[in-house]
């Protein structure tokens, strides 16, 4: 078909002087890319918005950086999960939250009530904070933006 790969796949074959994929191109560039960048922060913590494949190209032994995990969550029937396409959307929504509210802390990021996510401190850690909500109804879409009620 004339539909052409819009992505780079980070496990593609692709033979380089580094290696034989794009985790192997980038070594530990990253890391040291995000320790130069985290100098002088006053909270100098990676918030992880990546995709698991993404966040692979992160050399976890050469970051000397704590790192956020930030995990969306549905609730549906009292039971709470990852549904890839809103986990998908609402890493983009907090990305841009962060962005345009000029969040500096990793406190800024409880605020984010985006697409009707809320801070869920009860199933967070330090290292991991979940963001939840009730789960679509496929036939009436997401819910709208609002006010971070649950805080």
């Amino acid at each position: 078909d004339a539909i052409q790969p819009y992505r780079l796949e980070m496990g593609v074959r692709l033979a380089t002087d580094r290696g034989q994929t794009l985790y192997d191109f980038w070594g530990d560039r990253l890391s040291k890319l995000l320790n130069a960048a985290a100098k002088g922060h006053a909270d100098a913590t990676v918030v992880n918005l990546a995709s698991q494949e993404y966040w692979g190209g992160v050399d976890a032994r050469a970051l000397k950086l704590p790192v956020l995990q930030c995990s969306f969550r549905e609730d549906k029937d009292g039971e709470s999960r990852i549904i890839s396409f809103y986990a998908k959307k609402a890493r983009g929504m907090m990305a841009r939250f962060a962005i345009q509210n000029r969040i500096e802390t990793r406190e800024g990021l409880k605020a984010f009530g985006e697409g009707g996510y809320w801070f869920s401190p009860k199933t967070s850690t330090d290292a991991e904070w979940v963001f939840t909500r009730p789960q679509p109804d496929p036939v009436k879409g997401e819910p709208k933006a609002t006010e971070n009620a649950h805080a």
